[in-house]
């Protein structure tokens, strides 16, 4: 702007500085700005200026107080901050370096300023997700609180003890290197955001028994989707929800549910909750070992069967293949989080061998509220003949090997 367009006494703006409109609305909204974390309900703090943070355009506003479970805060310079929702909690715990503010993906909860990156081996035990982005911590989602154990976790001796606000950990006074103000105890644990995982073994208490220690499971049903499968097929239609029908859940990968899908009774999108599994058998192949075979012609675009086993983690994942190098094929991704494991338990469906050119695929529907990955024919299939995929797609976590499936289209190798 120039001087004299800004005011009537424009030679004397710049002598005592100048902020046009909307730097000056920008101000005034960034003091209006409430905390983030006490949203200026504490009378404690009514009087306290407010901190902000500059990073990535944040602009959340903070007191320094209400920060004091949040240890993971950046100061940069006076009322300038970095806020503790650009970095990860769990890996703030063991090294702030590892847990840098660089650019890197991570879940936030909606409710405090406590952030992770999007694994188990980050995320707490007990988390809520509410999106692909937003979860609930703990801090938040737990009913009650644990009652607390009767010695202190650092020497393991009764006595006297203080009980941490919002964890079962108890401590002597004279064990903490600092005096405890205010009268309220937080451990280190919980300040710094490091809570239990999944996978590890921590000491929990059930009704009236001791304390005992015990492992912490992943969760065995994943979070309900909300994916609406209602769709507009009748009951009067010639093929209801069929494959020659336009239903739209079949379309998109997604398994009518009974409630809701206006064919009732008639509806033809159930086969993997209804289980309509063609008729196989299992025979010995010599050099490639047991193998699949057809009892009865199946035609192309067929559902077969439903690959099942036990469902793991990523960490049970990599524990498991580093003890069985040698026998990795009954691995099958379901996404980057969870893997199929039919070693141990599963149905007929885990003797399907590799081939380079197969007659058949694995697809991924969502049945209910959970994932499910089908076998399907990709061209005819006549009776007796063996059952193939492709061990190379992006479902199968299988190790590099020899192929011996005798295909003109051999490649040689598996991966």
């Amino acid at each position: 702007m120039h001087l004299d367009c800004t005011t009537a006494q424009g030679p004397t703006v710049h002598e005592r500085g100048f902020k046009c409109s909307e730097c000056k609305a920008m101000k005034d909204s960034f003091e209006k700005q409430s905390c983030f974390v006490c949203n200026d309900e504490r009378e404690e703090t009514k009087t306290e200026s407010k901190n902000r943070c500059i990073y990535n355009l944040c602009a959340r506003q903070y007191h320094i107080t209400c920060l004091c479970m949040f240890p993971q805060y950046k100061a940069v310079i006076p009322k300038i901050i970095i806020c503790p929702l650009h970095v990860c909690h769990t890996c703030a715990h063991y090294s702030m370096a590892k847990a840098s503010h660089a650019r890197a993906k991570l879940v936030r909860c909606i409710k405090c300023p406590s952030a992770y990156h999007p694994d188990l081996r980050c995320i707490p035990a007990g988390s809520e997700m509410v999106t692909t982005k937003q979860l609930i911590c703990p801090k938040h989602s737990l009913d009650q609180i644990a009652p607390h154990v009767n010695w202190c976790y650092l020497c393991s001796k009764g006595g006297d003890l203080v009980c941490c606000e919002t964890c079962p950990n108890t401590v002597h006074q004279g064990c903490l290197p600092h005096k405890i103000h205010g009268g309220r105890y937080f451990c280190k644990e919980c300040v710094s955001g490091r809570f239990p995982l999944h996978n590890e073994i921590v000491m929990a208490k059930l009704g009236n028994y001791r304390w005992w220690p015990a492992l912490i499971l992943p969760p065995s049903k994943r979070r309900p989707i909300c994916i609406d499968s209602y769709c507009d097929c009748r009951p009067d239609d010639a093929d209801p929800c069929g494959p020659t029908s336009l239903c739209i859940n079949r379309i998109t990968m997604i398994e009518c549910i009974p409630s809701t899908c206006p064919a009732k009774d008639r509806c033809l999108n159930q086969r993997f909750a209804k289980r309509h599994y063609q008729s196989l058998e299992v025979r010995d192949f010599e050099e490639k070992g047991h193998g699949l075979v057809a009892s009865e012609s199946i035609t192309y675009g067929k559902f077969i069967i439903e690959y099942v086993g036990e469902v793991i983690d990523r960490n049970e994942l990599n524990r498991r293949v580093k003890e069985n190098r040698q026998n990795t094929n009954y691995f099958l991704r379901i996404d980057h989080l969870m893997t199929i494991d039919a070693g141990q338990k599963g149905n007929v469906s885990r003797f399907i061998n590799h081939s380079c050119n197969p007659n058949c695929k694995m697809q991924k529907w969502n049945v209910g509220y959970a994932p499910a990955i089908g076998l399907f024919a990709t061209k005819d299939i006549k009776a007796g003949e063996e059952l193939t995929v492709n061990y190379n797609s992006k479902y199968f976590a299988s190790m590099k090997q020899e192929c011996r499936c005798g295909s003109s289209k051999c490649s040689g190798y598996i991966k």
